[in-house]
């Protein structure tokens, strides 16, 4: 197979023409060499660095400062999505053939999770780093020691795949969503069920709860964003963002939301969703990753361009 070479491109952040309601941003920067789908992106705490994986099997870490890829790990199957552990010392891949550990640093192989029967569509940390949770196409739920790799539990009942999942701050709840059109809610660590809540008409594709635990969005296949009370699961807004499929949307510190979907870009919001203050353009194709900085200062967005974009965010915009 021939070897890809991968290239970090460059472009000055840039303000190329106004929409109704806001600005058009382009990319900061595009990370290239994936030879399949960039599906996903995740940046590590210290900023400096970020991690992607694609349908060509592969995860790679980038250094953003020296433009270049540092290291890429065994190839596996489909990369899903890619998850970095709080400390940074460790990567997690949530992939077709399985749920891996790898040590940053080294590259080296960690852990093999074993436990989903399928694909792991989704992988994510608790805030401490104590825990890991994935999310499978066997409709199953299961919560990992982060350190030892232990299995803690496994949490049924969803009537479809499983497609994201999300701990709340307090790593006291972790909610989840998927193909049976529900967002349903779980207590840690036992996983009882506190909830199942219901509104959308199609696939729910991604959840995230915000900074302070009380909200909670969700992106579907329906076309539509919607804002969920965290404490009593009351839907407070849906709104659709452009597109006829949602597949992320992320909080900022600041409760500002970024959402991606199907028509190749992504959208801005204020906390109370209208209309968008800035739309994210240059992708190619289907936008199917998002990851926000800890900071709220950058995004990137992973696509079947095979390119993952990282994007300067804008501050918030004065009352």
């Amino acid at each position: 197979m021939k070897i890809l070479i991968a290239a970090l491109a460059v472009s000055a952040v840039a303000v190329c023409r106004a929409f109704a309601g806001g600005k058009t941003l382009q990319p900061a920067a595009a990370l290239k060499g994936h030879g399949d789908i960039a599906h996903t992106a995740a940046f590590f705490p210290d900023g400096k660095r970020v991690v992607t994986g694609s349908w060509d099997g592969l995860v790679r870490i980038w250094d953003l400062a020296k433009a270049h890829e540092l290291k890429r790990f065994d190839k596996t199957a489909q990369v899903n999505v890619v998850a970095v552990s709080p400390d940074g010392k460790r990567v997690v891949s949530a992939a077709r053939d399985g749920l891996f550990v790898w040590d940053a640093e080294s590259g080296k192989k960690l852990a093999t999770l074993a436990g989903h029967e399928g694909a792991v569509v989704f992988v994510a940390y608790s805030r401490d780093g104590r825990r890991l949770a994935s999310a499978g196409v066997d409709k199953t739920v299961r919560l990992w020691d982060a350190a030892s790799f232990k299995p803690l539990g496994v949490f049924k009942g969803h009537e479809e795949m499983v497609l994201s999942v999300a701990f709340s701050p307090d790593g006291e709840r972790l909610y989840s969503c998927g193909s049976d059109k529900t967002v349903r809610v779980w207590s840690l660590p036992d996983g009882a069920s506190m909830g199942v809540w219901r509104g959308h008409a199609d696939s729910v594709r991604w959840v995230s709860v915000s900074r302070d635990g009380k909200r909670v969005v969700t992106a579907a296949y329906d076309g539509t964003a919607r804002l969920w009370d965290a404490a009593t699961g009351k839907e407070l807004q849906s709104w659709k963002p452009g597109g006829a499929v949602i597949t992320a949307a992320e909080f900022l510190p600041d409760g500002r939301i970024l959402t991606t979907g199907r028509d190749k870009a992504g959208r801005l919001w204020a906390a109370s969703p209208r209309e968008p203050q800035y739309e994210l353009t240059g992708h190619g194709d289907i936008i199917e990753g998002l990851a926000v900085s800890a900071d709220g200062k950058r995004a990137l967005t992973a696509s079947w361009d095979k390119t993952v974009r990282l994007w300067d965010l804008p501050e918030p915009k004065a009352p």
